[in-house]
């Protein structure tokens, strides 16, 4: 009986540490989807603009996203 409860023990310490993961790996498959879907129809005539959640009238709104910078990224050569 002691073996037993031991290994439950060690199993949902298992399952505890591998949750997060799991949901995180399901979070971003759909993310995935829902991104390939708009590709799929085409996607937006203004990629610059996101419309952000629906919230009532705010919904309407388009929101701005983040531009990166047009400078290429360097390798640091400190040590």
């Amino acid at each position: 009986m002691e073996t037993l409860l031991g290994l439950l023990a060690v199993l949902v310490l298992i399952a505890l540490v591998l949750l997060p993961s799991l949901f995180g790996h399901v979070r971003e498959r759909r993310i995935d989807r829902q991104l390939g879907a708009v590709r799929e129809r085409g996607g937006a005539a203004d990629r610059s603009t996101v419309r952000g959640p629906a919230r009532g009238a705010e919904a309407s709104a388009p929101v701005r996203t983040q531009k990166s910078s047009p400078r290429s990224t360097e390798p640091s050569t400190a040590t």
